[in-house]
């Protein structure tokens, strides 16, 4: 495809969109480490330099990517909260976080890497829109962790939220080792240090929120 170059906002905005596209069709069948910002520019029918007119980088193309996926998470897990009763036990809560967000598998792979790449390497413009969207979806989530909990503070879901956040893309990333890992943790000598991303993730959300409520 041939595109012209973009002039009203409708025009950015798709030719943005048809960026975004090709890259979640790449993170589909490739590792976020495989995908180039070149081969972002050719399967979206660009070349590096009209690319260059909507993104600084690769990273910040997959921080728009991880904007929507966030999203989706924090709606699913809003979702969750509203079944849940009044005091619901500690390790039924934080199972039930797990085994949901076990089920946000692009969410998890880019949470991996959020801190220590597509933050490092996108604007300053794009954090800060990324930064507000952050702390609006973790607003939303006062109203109903504090009807769970009622001992719950704002400062509180914030800090248990960041620290869940945190807690999921550690042990996601050490819970997806690479082949070489995976074979070393099969012999005998390794197997008790084989990661168990939901058995310690579980845990440790357990003890994050009952270390802010007790």
């Amino acid at each position: 495809m041939t595109w012209q170059r973009a002039r009203s906002p409708e025009n950015i905005n798709e030719r943005k969109e048809a960026i975004l596209d090709a890259a979640k069709e790449m993170f589909q069948k490739k590792e976020y480490d495989q995908i180039s910002f070149n081969g972002i520019a050719a399967e979206a029918g660009f070349t590096k330099s009209n690319v260059y007119r909507y993104f600084s980088s690769r990273e910040e193309i997959f921080l728009s990517i991880y904007s929507e996926l966030i999203t989706r998470w924090s709606e699913a897990l809003l979702r969750y909260y509203k079944k849940l009763e009044v005091g619901v036990d500690y390790q039924v809560f934080s199972k039930g976080i797990v085994n949901l967000s076990s089920k946000h598998k692009p969410f998890l792979n880019l949470s991996s890497l959020l801190f220590i790449s597509l933050e490092r390497n996108s604007s300053e413009e794009q954090l800060r829109e990324f930064k507000k969207l952050t702390v609006n979806l973790f607003s939303e989530h006062t109203k109903e962790l504090q009807r769970i909990y009622t001992k719950m503070s704002s400062e509180d879901v914030f800090s248990f939220l960041r620290m869940m956040h945190a807690t999921m893309s550690s042990f996601w990333a050490s819970g997806n080792p690479n082949d070489a890992l995976k074979k070393i943790y099969k012999e005998d000598e390794f197997k008790a240090i084989a990661p168990n991303f939901k058995r310690e993730c579980e845990q440790a959300i357990f003890f994050s929120i009952r270390g802010i409520l007790d």
